[in-house]
């Protein structure tokens, strides 16, 4: 059970905020808003609430995820098709083991661009800074420090 105030994952929102928990024909919601667009409001069932949502990771799970981060191979998934497939799905997971991957992975293909002054694709660019920023917001969040400074952790393990 989440309460009131409590900040969650949603797994295609993000981070997002318990706004109130409400009842709309005899079901009980919780009435989430995004941080990233708090215009936008989200009714998650309260019967389902794991499906959907989750806690924040633990500063423990962040440090663990961060380590994991390491274990990542540099391996490049060459066939563009098969990468943006691949990769749509595991983002929709909400699963932050998949998120972390994904920014790895991207970022890995990212800079092999750039080394041969060519740029990534729009897709792989559009999926690279979504998983990345839903990393580095909860990791901002776990270990309570500032998104730069979650950024150039990261830059400075994952080197």
């Amino acid at each position: 059970m989440f309460q009131i105030g409590e900040y969650v994952v949603h797994k295609v929102h993000g981070i997002c905020e318990i706004m109130d928990i409400v009842t709309i024909a005899n079901r009980k919601y919780y009435k989430v808003t995004p941080s990233k667009d708090n215009k936008l409001t989200i009714y998650v069932p309260y019967t389902n609430e794991n499906d959907i949502i989750r806690n924040i990771m633990s500063e423990q799970e962040a440090n663990k995820l961060i380590e994991y981060m390491k274990g990542i191979d540099n391996d490049l998934v060459v066939d563009s098709k098969s990468r943006r497939d691949e990769f749509a799905r595991l983002l929709t997971t909400g699963n932050i083991y998949d998120i972390a991957f994904l920014a790895k992975k991207l970022y890995i293909l990212r800079e092999e661009k750039l080394k041969n002054n060519r740029f990534i694709g729009v897709i792989d660019q559009d999926t690279f800074e979504n998983a990345n920023n839903r990393l580095i917001d909860e990791l901002s969040l776990s270990l309570k420090i500032s998104k730069d400074d979650v950024t150039a952790l990261i830059d400075k393990q994952l080197r």
